[in-house]
C-alpha cells in the first residue's frame, strides 16, 4: 500500500494550493505458487493484476485488513490463474489486504463468528461458467466443473507475512448432470473428506483404480446442499423402457463421475466396493417397473459400479477415439452374434441371427483395417496429414455400408445402438476430415468439438422374488443387465440422446417358483433403445415358453409360439405409455370327415412401459368374441383362453368352454329339436376370481306352423373365490304360441350355498338410532304381534 503526498492547487476559482494524498497498492509479487499437498486449493498458480492500481479510497485507520475500494465499490482485479490441469483462466474479482508490520496471532479472515461485512463482499469470484479442474485430470475433463461463483476463506499468517487462500465452497454445474439430465440445476459443492485426507491416487489413461488404496474411489468434491436426483423418469426419450436409471447425486468421482456417495461419512466406497444400498440411496432405480433395481445388486468390486462421466473433445481427438471405439465395438457385436447363432432357442430364430451375423461379419473385416489405419495415421500427425485424409474419405465410404447392414431384423438393440451411434458420429468427422481443406480446419479448431456424457452400466445381479418363491426372476448370467446413456452435445447441433437397456437370459416364473408355477418364460433377451433420430425400438426374442401346473393342458399350444417373434414383430404400437410389440396369427381351418375345427386363432404381446408400470406379457388363443368351434358329428363346442401375467404375478387369466349336443326331427306335420349345452366360465385377476359352470337343456316342437311350444331349463353354479360363496341358480322357461297368441312363464330359484363373507350384518343394514332402538325392526316385529 503506498501513498503519495503532493502540493496542488486543485480549482482555480479558488487558487490556493493544498497537500493532497492519493492511495494506490504496487503489487510487488504478482505470481504465488501453491504446492500439490495445498488440496483446497484448485489453483496451482495466480497472477494478480494490474501491477499498480488506479487511485484507491483511503483505507482504514490501523492495521486491520482491508478491502481496497474505488468511489466506495470494491475494485477488481483481474487473477490469471491455472488449474490442477494446467488451463489458464482470468477470474475479475475484489480482494483483502494486509498492512506489513500488523502484530498479533495468526488470523482466520471469514469464519462465521468474525466475518464482517466488509470481507463478505469479496469472498465470492464470480465464474461465469467457466470449466473449472478443481483436481488433477486423468483425462480431459474428468475432474472439472461449470463454475457459477467460488467462494474463499482465507488465513493471515503475521509471522511470515503472508497469507494461505482456501476454497470453501463453489456453486456448479456438474457436465455429465447437465447433459444426462438438463433439469439439473447447479449445486453447492465442497471437497470430499477423502481427497483433503489422501488425495487422489496416481492413475494413468486407461487404467482402473486399485481397490484398498486411500480414496481408492477417487472422491473429489460432495454435495454441500441436499443430494441432485438425475432423473429419468420425465419422459419417454429418457426412460429405459424396462429400467428407470435415476440416480441421487451426492459426490463427484474423478473415475466414474457423479455418483451416489458424498465421503463425507465412511463408507465401502472409499475402499474400491461398490455397495449398492450406500451408492444409489434414495434414487431406487427400478427394474422391469415393479421391484428395486437395489434388491438385485449384489455387493461388489468398484467396477461395479456405475460410469457417469463427460469429456470435451476437439474434432481430431474425437475422431481418433470415435474410430478406436467403433474398432472394439465391431469386435464385441461379432462375438455377441456368434452366440446368438449358438444360443439360438430353435431353427428359425438361428437363421434370423446367422443372416444378421453374415451381413456384420461382410462388413466389420474390411472396415476393421480402415480404422486401423486411420488411427495410425492420426497419431502420427502433425507430419503426413494427406494419409489422414486418404484413410478419412475410405473410412466414410465404409459407413454407410456398415449403416444399412445394422439395420436388418434380428439384430440385437443393443448391437445395432453401439454400432450405430459411433458410426454416425464417425462419418460426421470423417466426411469433413476428408479432403486437405477440412482436416485443416480440424486442426485449428474451427471445425468444433463435442462434448459427451455417458451413463454406462453393468451390475452384477442375483435372482429375485418372494417368501416362498424365491426365483420369480432368475437371470443365467450375473452380467445381464446392461444400462447405457448417452448425450452428444456440440455448438453447431442441438443435443442427440440416445437410451439403451438390455437384459438377456433369465427365466420369468409367474405364479409360482420352478416346477410349481403357472408358467414360464424363458427370455433370450429384452431390449428398449430410445433416441433423439429414430423411433423408439422394442427387442423382445423370447427362448421357449412353458405351461406349468393347471395350465399344463395347453402346453402343446406351445409349439406354435414363434418365440422370435417379438424381434421383428407384425406390429409395434409406441404411445407416451410405453411400446407395445406383438403378433396375431390366424390358423387355418382344420376338416377331416365328421371332424371339424374353425376360427382358430393365437397371438401374444409384450408390454414395455415407459414410466412406472409392470412389463406384462400376453397371450391369447382364440379370443371371447371369436371362440374356436369344434364339430364332431352331431357333437359341438367352442372356447378360447387369455392370459397376462407380469414377473410380480398373474395380471388376468380367462378361459372358456363349452360343449353342445343337438338332434332334430321333421315329419311334415311335426318338427322338433333337443339340445343339450355343458360349459364352463374361468375368470382370475389378481387376487379376485369367478368359476362358473352351467348345464342347459332345450326342446321345442312345431305343428304346422300353427301351435309351437319350448322349454328351457337352465342350472348354474358359480364360485368367487374373494368371499368363498357358492351360489347355485336355477330356471324354467315355457313359451307356447297359438296363432296370434304367445305366452311365456319363467320360474327360477336362487340359492346360497355356501360362504357368508363380504354379507352385510344386520347391524349394518338396521344401525340403531341414539337410544338404542331402531323403528324399521320394531314396525317388523309388530307385524308379526298378536292381534
Amino acid at each position: 500500500m503506498s501513498a503519495i503526498t503532493e502540493r496542488e492547487v486543485k480549482h482555480r476559482d479558488v487558487p490556493v494550493a493544498y497537500l493532497w494524498q492519493r492511495w494506490f497498492i504496487l503489487i510487488r509479487q504478482p505470481t504465488r505458487a501453491y504446492p500439490e499437498e495445498d488440496r483446497e486449493n484448485p489453483f496451482t498458480q495466480v497472477t494478480i493484476s494490474p501491477l499498480v492500481t488506479p487511485d484507491i479510497d483511503a483505507p482504514p485507520e490501523g492495521y486491520e485488513p482491508f478491502v481496497p475500494t474505488r468511489n466506495g465499490v470494491p475494485f477488481a482485479f483481474t487473477l490469471t490463474t491455472v488449474d490442477r490441469a494446467g488451463t489458464v483462466k482470468s477470474w475479475p474479482a475484489p480482494l483483502v489486504f494486509v498492512q506489513a508490520g500488523r502484530d498479533g496471532p495468526q488470523v482466520i479472515l471469514y469464519e462465521p463468528e468474525k466475518a464482517s461485512a466488509r470481507y463478505f463482499a469479496v469472498r465470492q469470484i464470480q465464474g461465469h461458467g467457466q470449466n473449472l479442474a478443481v483436481a488433477k485430470p486423468v483425462k480431459d475433463g474428468d475432474t472439472a466443473v461449470e463454475v457459477a461463483h467460488l467462494v474463499f476463506d482465507g488465513e493471515i499468517d503475521v509471522e511470515n507475512v503472508t497469507s494461505r487462500p482456501y476454497l470453501t465452497e463453489a456453486r456448479a454445474v456438474v457436465p455429465s448432470m447437465r447433459h444426462l439430465a438438463p433439469q439439473a440445476p447447479a449445486v453447492d459443492l465442497v471437497f470430499a473428506k477423502p481427497y483433503l485426507a489422501y488425495g487422489l491416487p496416481p492413475r494413468g489413461l486407461g487404467a482402473k483404480p486399485v481397490p484398498g488404496t486411500p480414496n481408492a474411489g477417487e472422491l473429489i468434491l460432495a454435495l454441500k446442499s441436499p443430494p441432485a436426483a438425475v432423473d429419468f423418469s420425465s419422459g419417454s426419450d429418457r426412460a429405459g423402457g424396462f429400467v428407470a436409471p435415476n440416480v441421487s447425486i451426492q459426490g463427484i468421482s474423478r473415475a466414474l463421475g457423479a455418483i451416489g456417495e458424498s465421503g463425507n461419512n465412511p463408507s465401502p466406497f472409499d475402499a474400491g466396493t461398490f455397495d449398492p444400498a450406500s451408492f444409489l440411496s434414495g434414487a431406487m432405480p427400478r427394474l422391469f417397473g415393479l421391484f428395486s433395481l437395489m434388491e438385485l445388486l449384489k455387493v461388489a468390486g468398484f467396477d461395479e459400479a456405475p460410469a457417469f462421466v463427460s469429456d470435451a473433445l476437439d474434432a481430431v481427438t474425437k475422431m481418433l477415439t470415435e474410430a478406436t471405439r467403433l474398432r472394439t465395438a465391431l469386435d464385441e457385436a461379432q462375438e455377441r452374434l456368434t452366440h446368438e447363432v449358438a444360443e439360438a432357442s430353435h431353427s428359425g430364430a438361428q437363421a434370423i441371427a446367422q443372416q444378421a451375423k453374415d451381413l456384420v461379419d461382410a462388413q466389420a473385416e474390411t472396415l476393421k483395417t480402415h480404422l486401423d489405419a486411420l488411427v495410425a495415421a492420426i497419431q502420427g500427425l502433425p507430419a503426413n496429414p494427406e494419409t489422414v485424409s486418404t484413410a478419412a474419405a475410405t473410412i466414410a465410404a465404409d459407413l454407410q455400408p456398415l449403416l444399412a447392414a445394422i439395420g436388418v431384423p434380428g439384430l440385437p438393440a443393443a448391437v445395432r445402438s453401439a454400432l450405430e451411434k459411433l458410426a454416425r458420429t464417425l462419418k460426421t468427422l470423417t466426411d469433413i476430415a476428408d479432403d486437405a481443406a477440412g482436416l485443416a480446419q480440424m486442426l485449428q479448431g474451427a471445425a468444433g468439438g463435442q462434448v459427451t456424457a455417458r451413463l454406462h452400466w453393468k451390475p452384477a445381479i442375483q435372482p429375485w422374488g418372494l417368501p416362498g418363491v424365491p426365483n420369480i426372476f432368475k437371470p443365467k448370467d450375473e452380467h445381464a443387465l446392461h444400462i447405457d446413456v448417452e448425450v452428444r452435445a456440440s455448438a453447431t447441433a442441438p443435443p442427440a440422446v440416445d437410451i439403451l437397456a438390455e437384459i438377456v437370459d433369465f427365466d420369468l416364473n409367474l405364479i409360482g417358483d420352478g416346477s410349481t408355477g403357472l408358467m414360464r418364460l424363458m427370455f433370450r433377451r429384452v431390449g428398449f433403445h430410445a433416441g433423439s433420430a429414430g423411433k423408439s425400438e422394442v427387442d423382445v426374442v423370447f427362448g421357449g415358453i412353458g405351461f406349468l401346473g393347471p395350465l399344463s393342458f395347453v402346453d402343446r399350444l406351445r409349439e406354435l409360439i414363434p418365440f422370435d417373434g417379438f424381434s421383428d414383430p407384425p406390429y409395434v404400437d409406441v404411445a407416451p405409455a410405453g411400446v407395445t410389440a406383438g403378433f396375431d396369427l390366424a390358423l387355418p381351418n382344420v376338416s377331416v370327415g365328421m371332424f371339424s375345427l374353425e376360427n382358430i386363432s393365437l397371438g401374444a404381446d409384450a408390454r414395455v412401459p415407459f414410466l412406472g408400470d409392470a412389463l406384462t406379457i400376453g397371450f391369447h388363443f382364440c379370443s371371447k368374441d371369436a371362440p374356436f368351434r369344434l364339430t364332431v358329428m352331431c357333437i359341438g363346442g367352442g372356447g378360447w383362453l387369455g392370459l397376462r401375467a407380469s414377473p410380480k404375478g398373474l395380471v388376468l387369466l380367462e378361459l372358456g368352454l363349452e360343449a353342445c349336443a343337438c338332434l332334430s326331427v321333421d315329419l311334415g306335420v311335426a318338427s322338433g329339436s333337443v339340445s343339450i349345452a355343458v360349459g364352463v366360465y374361468l375368470r382370475l385377476e389378481a387376487d379376485k376370481g369367478l368359476l362358473a359352470a352351467y348345464f342347459r337343456i332345450r326342446g321345442e316342437v312345431d305343428v304346422l306352423g300353427l301351435i309351437s311350444a319350448s322349454i328351457t331349463l337352465e342350472l348354474s353354479l358359480t364360485y368367487h373365490f374373494e368371499t368363498g360363496k357358492l351360489i347355485g341358480r336355477a330356471s324354467l322357461v315355457v313359451e307356447v304360441e297359438v296363432l296370434f297368441f304367445s305366452a311365456s312363464v319363467e320360474i327360477s330359484v336362487e340359492r346360497k350355498l355356501a360362504g357368508s363373507n363380504g354379507d352385510p350384518t344386520m347391524y349394518q343394514i338396521m344401525p340403531p338410532d341414539e337410544d338404542g332402538t331402531n323403528a324399521d325392526w320394531a314396525r317388523y316385529c309388530d307385524a308379526f304381534a298378536p292381534a
